[in-house]
């Protein structure tokens, strides 16, 4: 994705020796989710250990202790996270999903994805039902998408399936 002729957005990295790395775009600048979250949180801490022009030494001292000082940079942290998740899972594109044949023994559809940040999904679907979720799959939503970070990447852990009245869940 671009903003004001710069790359924004989640993406990868390739590098020269061949690694790639997945990431946030800011500015036209890269980080990984884990560099990311370190800027954010020194930049916040930064600001908020500044003493305050009506602010008492002693005061002051108290408020940047080593243990107000740590349980900020959790509380920073945890603000960083959940804004990347919220951007992360606002970028999704179920768009492009396509639908698999079923699977009448396990009860299952694989739902491919072209969009690299997904993979693909599998969804249980009774068998009874199956034959109308895929003539219906075409007015399908998909709600309540929620992620997680492993190994420094955004992934996929859930999102509703609704058409209808029927609802089936993606739990990775």
């Amino acid at each position: 994705q671009w903003l004001n002729d710069k790359k924004h957005g989640f993406g990868k990295a390739t590098y020269a020796d061949g690694t790639v790395k997945e990431g946030l775009w800011k500015d036209g600048e890269f980080n990984t989710l884990e560099e990311h979250i370190k800027l954010f949180v020194e930049q916040k801490v930064n600001q908020w250990q500044l003493k305050g022009e009506f602010e008492k030494t002693t005061v002051y001292e108290d408020r940047i202790s080593e243990s107000n000082r740590n349980a900020r940079k959790k509380e920073f942290e945890r603000e960083a996270i959940e804004s990347l998740k919220a951007t992360f899972v606002n970028s999704i594109d179920f768009s492009n999903i396509e639908l698999d044949p079923y699977d009448a023994d396990n009860e299952t559809f694989l739902l491919k994805t072209k969009d690299s940040k997904l993979g693909n999904l599998v969804i249980s679907v009774p068998i009874n039902e199956a034959q109308k979720f895929k003539e219906n799959f075409s007015r399908c939503k998909f709600l309540n998408p929620q992620c997680v970070i492993i190994d420094d990447k955004f992934v996929l852990s859930h999102v509703d399936v609704v058409y209808g009245n029927n609802t089936y869940h993606y739990d990775k």
